[in-house]
């Protein structure tokens, strides 16, 4: 999944915005003045607000999934895995319990949530 976040126009701003920050082309005032200006210029959409709900119910979902199947230990690794800079379909694949990737795990994890 995306994190929809990544994709908004405020982040957007947000991202260029600390590049010159850490540049010394602008000043911690100027970004925040910026950032409140096109927030209050470019409210969200129901649509994005929805989706950006969605994004974390589901990251919150499939990280208690992940816990309560493969454990702590995994948990663990994973973070580290991720840290490193291995993707999460790289680290799925991995595991024994789903050789197929992705779309095996995904199965699993919607038949988990709707046993409830």
């Amino acid at each position: 999944m995306k994190n929809p976040l990544k994709e908004t126009p405020a982040v957007e701003l947000t991202v260029r915005l600390h590049e010159k920050l850490v540049r010394g082309e602008m000043s911690v005032d100027e970004v925040n003045r910026q950032i409140s200006e096109f927030v209050t210029t470019h409210p969200e959409s129901a649509e994005t607000k929805i989706r950006n709900v969605t994004y974390y119910a589901e990251s919150l979902s499939i990280f208690e999934f992940l816990l309560k199947t493969e454990g702590k230990d995994f948990i663990r690794a994973m973070s580290q895995q991720l840290k490193s800079g291995k993707s999460m379909a790289e680290i799925i694949q991995g595991l024994t319990a789903y050789p197929k990737g992705i779309p095996q795990f995904e199965q699993a994890w919607v038949a988990w949530v709707q046993a409830g």
